[in-house]
């Protein structure tokens, strides 16, 4: 049975499939794995584990830091889900959803590849409100959400100050406009996080961040993961 293990894992790590030594701790931290498993007995499902780790850690590390939470696109809601396991129950922290719950708008010229081609249309990965009220229980006295629109209800919230941003809406024009609008309202050594970024289907979310930190003292950090990470200068 060993031998056979043994062939299996240089059977996946020869096809470049992502495995993870039994050395790393990340897949056995329990704060975590408590979290991944009240995420499944929920039902939740979505953005793979080593995402949702991302996510957990980085609203821990920012949890001594002024300022809010936010997260642009949502969908079923497994990733707000692990910032707020992140963040603590006990947290006075509030994070702001931002989703249409209508899917995706309508890519533009930024959003196709090389070929010519792009990977999505309007409407795609829509989910309904009910259906992340449903997965943030235990959570929803932390939680505000604002249906709409990206950028339509940003407003609401510009008086707030932001230690952590989550940014995950596939499309180079909702990806800039969250970043214009959460960018100045970060506090120092916030972190701001791209899903989308190291995705050969979103080129749009890359350029949107590319463009966007061209000018700024802030460096990229992409992840392995596909996603990406600054922290505020």
């Amino acid at each position: 049975m060993k031998t056979i293990k043994k062939l299996f894992r240089k059977g996946l790590i020869a096809s470049g499939a992502p495995i993870y030594s039994a050395n790393i701790r990340w897949p056995h931290d329990e704060g975590f794995n408590d979290a991944r498993t009240r995420a499944k007995t929920k039902g939740v499902s979505g953005i793979p584990d080593d995402r949702c780790f991302t996510l957990y850690k980085t609203a821990s590390a920012v949890s001594n830091l002024e300022g809010d939470l936010a997260e642009c696109g949502c969908r079923h809601g497994k990733s707000t889900r692990f910032i707020l396991a992140g963040a603590g129950i006990e947290s006075d922290k509030t994070i702001h959803i931002f989703d249409s719950f209508e899917g995706l708008s309508a890519p533009t010229e930024n959003d196709r590849l090389p070929s010519g081609y792009t990977t999505w249309k309007s409407g795609a990965l829509a989910s309904s409100e009910d259906a992340l009220i449903n997965n943030l229980q235990m959570y929803e006295h932390m939680a505000r959400i604002y249906k709409g629109w990206i950028p339509e209800r940003f407003g609401e919230v510009a008086p707030r100050k932001f230690s952590m941003v989550h940014i995950d809406v596939d499309l180079y024009e909702p990806t800039l406009q969250s970043l214009e609008f959460f960018y100045e309202r970060m506090t120092p050594r916030g972190v701001m996080i791209s899903d989308d970024y190291g995705s050969l289907g979103c080129p749009g979310a890359k350029k949107a961040f590319d463009n966007f930190f061209a000018d700024k003292p802030e460096a990229l950090l992409e992840l392995p993961s596909g996603q990406v990470i600054i922290v505020k200068a």
